[in-house]
């Protein structure tokens, strides 16, 4: 258990997840109906808006939180009286935190009230088995209410992009560097992740599922038009919701486990109170990570993988007609196991496949391929 600003009010009872149709309201009427559910006294009060906001990617990329969604929250914050901040912490900036916000159309949507909020932060204590403490945005601590935009992402190292995961972006610059270094298992950055979201809980949370993110996101996943919304006040709750909407089997989502046993969400369906469709989509592509045949496997392979600190799907350059040999898979590699000659060149010994390589890279230079088949090569040269 962490330090932590729990959300105000919050009890372990049923929790209501509202899945909204964009083709039957538009987003001005949906972003009313969230509040009329889910009320929150903005009025004079510190609201922070917390979008996906990766990297510098354009909105066509599907990568982050929609514009359109952001600009109606914003318009009705701005009426109800609200002193509104929309802020993210992004991994590769690429020219900087307000250049990624303007080419992903995050900046625009805000109306004047984006900020660069990892330029004030400060060192926030963890009783985390990880680290003792991050660097986390002012912004973050000292808001009244804090609003999460997650995407509908998959994500090849969590299994989803929720509302959990993005609250990774509350920690400044290289410190995720750091947290990627200090987890190198799947299964400690799935704690890890409940260790920040725990250092302040938003209070409401609205999903962007116009386009979901299916296969290896959360940036070289396949776009699908979903044309949903997803709200409620228990981000836990929410992201099992979109995860069965998935198909994945929430027992895989070890991080929605962990927040449900530190009584910060429900995640069973008889504790969810469900409005509006959330069938299963048919067809969605999960995250060979999370296939079927990559889960039956593991169990067979761990000891070997561990030895050699690989997942059961690694990263691999593979398109070097790409690549601008910009470096910024070198520099997000928490371990160093990327070198520049000319092209990226993955050290397998050091790689803890966390994908920070291949999320980052605006030109989709890499591939996820089959870790067992990397240990077979590695195997052989020991021969």
């Amino acid at each position: 258990m962490t330090s932590m600003i729990l959300r105000k009010g919050y009890s372990m009872s049923k929790s209501k997840v509202i899945v909204y149709d964009t083709n039957k309201q538009d987003m001005k009427s949906i972003i009313e109906d969230v509040f009329v559910n889910f009320p929150q006294d903005v009025k004079g009060k510190k609201v922070l808006i917390k979008p996906n906001m990766l990297g510098p990617f354009e909105v066509e990329r599907g990568v982050t939180t929609n514009p359109v969604l952001i600009e109606a929250l914003v318009d009705y914050l701005i009426d109800c009286g609200a002193n509104i901040i929309v802020g993210d912490n992004p991994g590769g900036q690429g020219g900087g935190v307000i250049a990624a916000a303007k080419k992903s159309g995050i900046y625009q949507a805000s109306k004047g009230h984006f900020e660069n909020i990892g330029t004030a932060c400060q060192l926030f204590p963890m009783n985390s088995r990880f680290v003792k403490e991050i660097n986390v945005s002012d912004a973050v601590l000292d808001c009244d209410i804090l609003i999460d935009l997650p995407r509908f992402k998959t994500h090849a190292y969590a299994g989803i992009s929720g509302s959990i995961k993005n609250m990774f972006g509350i920690v400044v610059g290289p410190g995720k560097a750091k947290l990627h270094f200090a987890t190198p298992k799947p299964d400690d950055f799935h704690e890890l992740l409940v260790d920040l979201y725990q250092v302040r809980v938003p209070d409401l949370v609205i999903m962007d599922g116009i386009y979901a993110m299916e296969g290896m996101g959360p940036t070289t996943g396949n776009l699908k038009k979903i044309d949903k919304v997803l709200a409620s006040t228990d981000g836990v709750a929410l992201d099992a919701t979109m995860a069965r909407m998935m198909g994945f089997d929430i027992e895989l989502i070890r991080h929605i486990l962990v927040a449900n046993e530190r009584n910060l969400g429900v995640y069973k369906e008889e504790d969810i109170e469900l409005v509006g469709d959330a069938s299963k989509i048919e067809g969605f592509e999960l995250p060979i990570s999370y296939s079927a045949e990559v889960k039956a496997t593991a169990p067979k392979m761990a000891g070997v993988l561990d030895l050699y600190k690989l997942s059961t799907t690694v990263p691999n350059f593979c398109k070097p007609e790409n690549c601008v040999k910009c470096g910024e898979c070198a520099k997000s590699c928490p371990v160093g196991a990327i070198t520049m000659d000319p092209y990226p060149v993955i050290n397998r010994k050091k790689c803890i496949s966390c994908y920070c390589c291949a999320e980052l890279c605006l030109r989709e230079c890499f591939e996820y391929i089959d870790g067992t088949q990397v240990f077979e090569t590695l195997f052989s040269k020991l021969q």
